[in-house]
């Protein structure tokens, strides 16, 4: 199964924007999730809060793809044996936080302060493991990556898209060639979970589907509207939440 850890570098204005681009690590045969043992982490890790999440607003039905896959993580979290605090708790405590900082984002440029995000995020934190006994934080992501599709077309997206030009399936024979993309975009979603110490203890990402081929002839872009359901969005997420079951 191919997956990656989707812990990366924050590109985007808002902690509630919930677009994340990552920059994850090549992919590996048989990549771990885990940064610590896994029965250490079940022992360690019993109730976590979700960061809210927001898919870019470009998506369409955004808002209500990104409370559906909220919910559907919670549940299935809560299916897999942990408690899940609502995600309403991390959100008034971080507003009120960087209120209180004076403000984590520049009004103008939309580029977080680092300093100001790490200190809401902490203050956060602490007052959840306080006043929640959170033992951790899971964070959900979307992001987009070059997708190293192999020469023989095989490749695992949650939406079951297979690559597509000019309404052929690639690879495909024509005459004498064979017709090749010379770059795949995909969309991925990923999990996060992090300690109260902000120690990342799961990081996986999955791949939603292909999102443009380009060609010598020019790009193809896969409809939106087909490759973000509720549908698809489910199954990468339980591609990535399998690995946490006992």
């Amino acid at each position: 199964m191919i997956r990656l850890p989707c812990s990366g570098r924050l590109f985007g204005a808002s902690l509630l924007a919930g677009l994340f681009f990552f920059a994850p690590r090549p992919a590996i045969a048989e990549f771990d999730p885990f940064h610590v043992p896994k029965d250490r982490f079940r022992e360690k890790v019993r109730r976590v809060v979700i960061r809210p999440f927001r898919f870019p607003v470009t998506i369409p039905d955004s808002r209500l793809l990104s409370r559906h896959a909220m919910r559907h993580v919670t549940n299935e979290l809560e299916r897999l044996g942990f408690e899940v605090v609502d995600p309403s708790e991390f959100e008034d405590r971080w507003r009120r936080y960087s209120e209180t900082l004076g403000g984590v984002f520049d009004p103008t440029t939309g580029v977080a302060d680092a300093e100001k995000y790490r200190l809401a995020f902490e203050y956060t934190l602490r007052d959840l493991v306080n006043s929640q006994e959170v033992d951790a934080v899971v964070r959900l992501s979307h992001f987009l990556r070059v997708a190293d599709v192999g020469s023989d077309g095989v490749y695992l997206w949650a939406a079951g898209s297979s690559l597509v030009w000019e309404g052929r399936w690639i690879p495909d024979r024509i005459g004498i060639g064979r017709v090749w993309p010379q770059r795949v975009h995909a969309a991925w979603l990923g999990i996060e979970i992090q300690d109260a110490s902000g120690q990342v203890l799961f990081d996986v990402g999955y791949p939603l589907g292909w999102t443009r081929i380009y060609m010598l002839r020019g790009f193809e872009d896969f409809p939106p509207e087909e490759l973000y359901t509720e549908e698809t969005i489910d199954e990468a997420f339980n591609r990535c939440l399998a690995e946490l079951a006992e």
